[in-house]
């Protein structure tokens, strides 16, 4: 069973990242997301430019704040 998650993620990636990038690289540009982890709530840093690109095409919703 989670094996076939990744497999499902991964194909569902493939479809949907357009021909700009293959899905390594919108995995490993998404790996880099940073963030900041505070006493109650963590707090997403701003996305570089080839994250955006990947969070419209794939129509991400990023908040802003987490709360824990």
């Amino acid at each position: 069973m989670l094996r076939f998650i990744p497999l499902i993620v991964f194909v569902l990636l493939k479809k949907t990242r357009g021909s700009k990038y293959t899905v390594e690289e919108v995995l490993l540009t998404m790996r880099n997301l940073k963030w900041k982890v505070y006493d109650n709530e963590i707090i997403v840093q701003e996305l570089a430019k080839q994250q955006k690109e990947i969070v419209e095409k794939l129509n991400i919703i990023v908040p802003k704040k987490v709360g824990i």
